[in-house]
C-alpha cells in the first residue's frame, strides 16, 4: 500500500451539486454498484448494464448520505433494444413512483430539437460516488467508495473508433452504439467502475450516461453514451413523455 497515491475521480461535491444524482444497488448493499440521474419525479436513466435482479434505486443520498430507497420491478424498466444486431444499446429508462420523489432535484435534457453533443476540447462535468487512489508503479487503481459525492472535469475527445471495439471481445456491442469520450489532460480526474450509470453534464444539462472507464489512472477515455443521438434522444422523449 505504501505506493498508492492520491485520488483520481475528482474531488467532494458542494452540496448544491450533483443532487440528481441516485444510486443503483441490490437488498443489502447501500453503496450500490451503479448509478443514474433523475430526469423527473418519475423517471431514471442509467446504463442497461447496470440492470440486476431486485434493483433497488436510492434517490436524494446527496448530500445527506441518506436518502429514499425504492424497489423497482422488471416492468418498471425500459430498454432500447436494436433489433437488427440483437443487442441492447447500453441505455435503461425506469419508471418510479412520484409520491416518494416530488422534492428530489431533478436534471434537465437538453432540448429535444437542439441537442448536440459537446464540441471536442469542451470541459464537461461529472459525478460519481466512487473514488480510487492509485500505484505509482503500475497506474492500477485501488477503487472504494467515498463518503461524499465526487465531482470531476473531463476534456470532450476522439473515441475509440468502431472497428476498435469490434476487436475487443468485451466490448463488441458499443461497435453498434453511439459514444461520447472525455480524458482530464490534466491527468487529475477520471472514471471508475461502480460509477456506470452516472451524469455527464453540459450547459447545466444531461448530455450523457457513464458505461466505461479503464483499469488504469488515466488510461483511457471515459466514455458515455450520447443521448443526443437522434436515436436516443427521440426513445428517451417518446418513452418518459418529457
Amino acid at each position: 500500500m505504501g505506493h498508492y497515491l492520491k485520488r483520481v475521480i475528482g474531488w467532494d461535491c458542494p452540496d448544491h451539486q450533483g443532487q440528481h444524482h441516485v444510486v443503483l444497488t441490490t437488498p443489502g448493499n447501500d453503496k450500490g454498484h451503479c448509478g443514474g440521474s433523475l430526469l423527473s419525479s418519475e423517471w431514471i436513466i442509467t446504463a442497461e448494464h447496470c440492470d440486476e435482479k431486485n434493483l433497488e434505486v436510492i434517490v436524494g443520498k446527496h448530500p445527506t448520505g441518506k436518502g429514499i430507497k425504492l424497489s423497482i420491478k422488471n416492468s418498471d424498466k425500459q430498454k432500447l433494444k436494436d433489433n437488427q444486431n440483437n443487442i441492447y444499446h447500453d441505455l435503461m429508462l425506469i419508471n418510479i413512483d412520484k409520491a416518494y420523489t416530488k422534492a428530489a432535484v431533478t436534471v434537465s435534457l437538453p432540448d429535444q430539437n437542439n441537442c448536440k453533443a459537446p464540441p471536442l476540447k469542451m470541459t464537461v462535468d461529472f459525478v460519481g460516488w466512487m473514488t480510487a487512489t492509485w500505484n505509482a508503479k503500475t497506474k492500477e487503481k485501488n477503487i472504494y467508495h467515498a463518503n461524499k459525492l465526487q465531482c470531476g472535469h473531463l476534456q470532450v475527445v476522439v473515441g475509440p473508433t468502431a472497428q476498435e471495439y469490434a476487436s475487443s471481445i468485451d466490448l463488441q456491442d458499443y461497435q453498434f452504439q453511439q459514444l461520447l469520450c472525455g480524458m482530464d489532460s490534466n491527468k487529475k480526474c477520471d472514471g471508475c467502475h461502480g460509477d456506470s450509470g452516472s451524469s455527464l453534464i453540459y450547459g447545466g444539462k444531461l448530455h450523457g450516461v457513464l458505461v466505461m472507464s479503464d483499469d488504469y489512472v488515466c488510461g483511457d477515455t471515459v466514455d458515455f453514451m450520447n443521448i443526443c443521438h437522434s436515436e436516443y434522444r427521440d426513445w428517451i422523449f417518446k418513452t418518459t413523455g418529457l
